[in-house]
């Protein structure tokens, strides 16, 4: 039984030498996982490729209007609405070439590791199209849904 006196002693795990040999195998075992700990949280927390890192964060934009792509930084605020501009749930963006508001969604990153690139969804463009009609009113029960999405560079399907 375990006990503590505030004494000289400290803590007792027993009685006499092999209480002293129980405490310093409990402190180095202590010692043994904080320092593992910290290896490994060094080990995986500083990552040698912040370029890749980096590089994954990154969104790719494509405005509808002049059909450009950009990179965008996710850190920054997005654009304010603008007044009278209709509401949609798909995420629009102001298009940094042309400076139209609203005009520019957010491309998807091919999952195949060998291809990579950034287009626009087909699924994308089908939900902000949606949407755009319901809040214009108009029927979109014949719609269907979406189409799957498809890299069109690579045909990755997922």
């Amino acid at each position: 039984m375990a006990r503590y006196s505030t004494g000289p002693g400290g803590l007792d795990l027993g009685g006499g030498a092999t209480g002293r040999l129980k405490e310093y195998l409990l402190i180095i075992a202590l010692a043994v996982i904080i320092i593992g700990s910290l290896v490994v949280t060094i080990m995986y927390g500083s990552s040698s490729d912040d370029d890749k890192q980096a590089a994954s964060k990154k969104m790719m934009l494509k405005c509808l209007e002049c059909q450009a792509e950009s990179a965008f930084d996710p850190k920054l605020p997005p654009p304010p609405p603008v007044k009278g501009q209709l509401a949609t749930h798909t995420a629009t963006f102001a298009c940094p070439k042309c400076k139209r508001a609203a005009c520019a969604l957010m491309m998807t990153k091919c999952p195949n590791p060998k291809c990579g690139k950034y287009y626009l969804s087909q699924t994308t463009l089908h939900n902000y199209q949606t949407e755009l009609m319901m809040a214009a009113g108009q029927d979109v029960s014949k719609r269907g849904s979406a189409p799957p999405t498809v890299c069109t560079d690579c045909g990755t399907d997922y």
